[in-house]
């Protein structure tokens, strides 16, 4: 919410010690090719630096994962007020779709906020700007405005909070 350092977002939130995957994560179609650039740039804070966080990639061809990589930010970088990072995957194929995931540290407690995230082919990662599309809404339902529309507004959805059940 906006409680949480003036930004919304997501709060990734677990006591996890007997959980191997939580976070949140995306699939959408992107078309690339093996060895491509693409950058991943978000702004994170903790309340605590209890376990690292993991961004991961798996790259889909024709509807199935055909390679993955993952990047960890260490838990000593995440501070309490919000800082960017960005990181730089190399596709290890020919794709057509990603699917990007948030995930805290497997079997850790974690108390992590994630907002602005921002997926682009290259290696420069360009500030946070709302995608056209979201304010507008999707092509399938040009009146109904997409997630990211909701999720930024003061109005409706005001912020994420996963927790394994919720997740599983």
């Amino acid at each position: 919410s906006r409680a949480n350092r003036k930004k919304t977002g997501i709060h990734i939130w677990s006591e996890g010690h007997d959980v191997d995957f939580y976070g949140v994560q995306q699939r959408f179609a992107f078309v690339g090719n093996r060895g491509d650039k693409v950058t991943v740039s978000f702004l994170a804070a903790t309340d605590n630096r209890l376990a690292d966080l993991r961004i991961g990639i798996h790259y889909r061809k024709n509807n199935s994962i055909i390679a993955q990589e993952w990047l960890p930010i260490s838990k000593n970088d995440l501070v309490g007020d919000y800082k960017k990072f960005s990181l730089v995957f190399t596709l290890g194929a020919d794709v057509d779709e990603l699917n990007l995931m948030l995930f805290g540290e497997s079997r850790h407690s974690i108390n992590n906020y994630i907002t602005d995230v921002k997926l682009e082919k290259g290696t420069v990662a360009t500030d946070w700007t709302p995608n056209p599309y979201d304010l507008k809404g999707d092509k399938g339902d040009p009146g109904r405005p997409a997630l990211t529309a909701s999720v930024r507004s003061d109005r409706a959805v005001s912020y994420t909070h996963l927790t394994l059940p919720t997740i599983a």
